[in-house]
């Protein structure tokens, strides 16, 4: 009876230690990521996509979706990245690409109706990116001309509603031609700060 006891101690002894490493892995797995600006996906499930000609459909543990799509793509077009922070992937599918800039046709998941819904604005900046350490979108890839170019942050609710914080960028004088750097700061709407530098030695107006 003692050995039956003592045995059975043993054996919740082990499955609490099991337990408690467990728990302390994952503890140090999410402060590690953390650490490194990454962020954990909420129950993120294996998602499956199949192309038709310009039929995209989306398979994952939420939802099966048709998309619709008004230009040509491949897989290797498709990309998972989640713009609005709240702990799941969105679609990004290339929708064009040129010398200095490319867009993206952005399709943020919406929890409420468990679906992929398109984002006219976030869309429409130039090399999108997300900021995982900053929790901001970054339009990369700005361009007006060899001489204006830009990038703009912006932060961004879980409706995936933007507000612009920050641009940085160049620009030339066109009488001079001398080239300057600037760095303007955004809050509600308006700016509140500017810095501007001359870029020494470069002339970028030809």
């Amino acid at each position: 009876m003692k050995k039956h006891t003592l045995k059975k101690a043993i054996d919740l002894f082990k499955v609490s230690r099991q337990r408690s490493l467990k728990i302390i892995f994952l503890i140090v797995t999410q402060v590690v990521l953390l650490q490194n600006g990454l962020v954990l996906a909420k129950e993120v499930a294996a998602s499956e996509i199949t192309l038709s000609g310009r039929e995209l459909r989306v398979i994952t543990a939420e939802t099966k979706q048709t998309i619709w799509l008004n230009h040509d793509v491949n897989k290797k077009d498709i990309s998972w990245e989640d713009l609005n922070f709240d702990g799941h992937p969105d679609l990004k599918i290339l929708s064009s690409r040129g010398a200095s800039q490319e867009f993206y046709d952005v399709y943020l998941f919406n929890f409420s109706v468990k679906k992929y819904v398109y984002s006219k604005r976030l869309s429409a900046l130039p090399c999108i990116q997300a900021d995982l350490k900053r929790h901001q979108i970054v339009g990369t890839c700005f361009h007006e001309n060899a001489c204006e170019n830009w990038s703009e942050r912006y932060s961004i609710n879980k409706s995936g509603k933007l507000n612009l914080l920050e641009r940085v960028g160049t620009y030339c004088d066109t009488a001079t031609g001398e080239a300057f750097s600037y760095v303007d700061r955004f809050s509600n709407g308006k700016r509140i700060s500017s810095k501007v530098a001359p870029m020494k030695n470069e002339s970028m107006v030809q």
